[in-house]
């Protein structure tokens, strides 16, 4: 069959109703859709790419931002600790050639041999959309002269807090005796 992998990215554009092209090459060997994902009311570019010979459909997102080649070891030692302790699917990264390049987020899927669904494409795109909670420790290790240390530090304390506060309010749904969440 010609052009699976693009022919699923078209029904989850359709199913989400994007109005994106979808570029196909002259060989149909290959397509891909750019777009913008809103987060943190930026634009972070968004690329959905289907490599139909070697049967992989990748997403590549980059923030709206570059980080400035003096902030890249930095940067870097924040997306190993995101990509070590907070992610799933996928890897963040900065390129290392000297110059200011934004932070790039990756997710592929081997589909040699099997098929891919649009809920897939919809799990790697929500993955992209929960990368907005790094955004302000990205921004700010990258723009600032700030510690990536110290901001860590403080990415963990308010993660903590919030999870906290979270875990408060699923226990003030609970009654005495229960031993669990109040169930409907």
């Amino acid at each position: 069959e010609d052009m699976q992998i693009t022919k699923v990215v078209a029904q989850y554009m359709n199913d989400e109703e994007w109005t994106d092209e979808i570029e196909v090459s002259d060989d149909r060997s290959a397509s891909t859709v750019a777009t913008q994902l809103g987060i943190e009311d930026q634009g972070y570019r968004l690329f959905l790419e289907a490599n139909e010979v070697g049967e992989v459909f990748t997403v590549y997102m980059y923030s709206p931002f570059r980080v400035p080649a003096n902030r890249i070891d930095a940067t870097v030692k924040i997306l190993n600790r995101i990509n070590r302790t907070r992610l799933r699917l996928g890897r963040l990264a900065v390129l290392d050639n000297g110059e200011a390049s934004p932070i790039q987020f990756a997710c592929s899927i081997d589909v040699e041999g099997g098929a891919l669904a649009p809920g897939q494409i919809g799990t790697i795109i929500g993955v992209c959309f929960s990368l907005g909670r790094f955004h302000q420790l990205l921004s700010a290790v990258a723009l600032t002269k700030m510690s990536e240390d110290k901001l860590w530090e403080e990415f963990v304390e308010e993660e903590e807090r919030l999870a906290k506060e979270q875990q408060e309010d699923e226990d003030s749904g609970e009654t005495s005796g229960d031993d669990g969440p109040n169930k409907l």
